[in-house]
């Protein structure tokens, strides 16, 4: 699936797990969530 994040949000899910999604998920909301506010 496609994500709009920045490179280093892409980077650090990968850095996690990537089979974890949930995981990495969460850290794409927080991450985005902070970028965008």
């Amino acid at each position: 699936m496609t994500v709009e994040l920045p490179i280093g949000s892409i980077a650090t899910f990968e850095l996690i797990n990537p089979e974890n999604n949930y995981r990495y998920e969460c850290r794409w909301r927080w991450l985005d969530n902070d970028h965008h506010r």
